[in-house]
């Protein structure tokens, strides 16, 4: 089911908004890149950590392609926003892998 037609307990658009908040504030801290940078750092190992949780794990590659291409398409719509600039921002994945400990 497409995130754009789910109709679950959670709201999407709200959740949009929420991180969008969690962003402003920390871009109003004193140190305000830094604090973003480390915001952007625990999103990226909580998303990490939901992949594996989500998916099997011979489906991460393809969940982790995705997920980054969603990341790109935000990066443009960003840069536009912000910058005025348009292009593209496309991301090639040549290889997941793994070990055990």
């Amino acid at each position: 089911m497409a995130a754009e037609n789910y109709e679950g307990a959670i709201d999407l658009k709200n959740c949009h908004n929420e991180i969008n908040k969690w962003f402003d504030e920390a871009l109003q801290e004193e140190h305000s890149k830094e604090v973003a940078v480390k915001l952007l750092q625990v999103a990226a190992r909580t998303l990490g950590a939901q992949i594996a949780r989500v998916v099997e794990p011979d489906e991460v590659p393809h969940l982790l392609k995705e997920t980054i291409d969603s990341l790109g398409q935000g990066l443009q719509a960003g840069m536009l926003l912000h910058y005025g600039q348009s292009g593209t921002f496309e991301v090639q994945m040549f290889g997941v892998s793994k070990s055990r400990s």
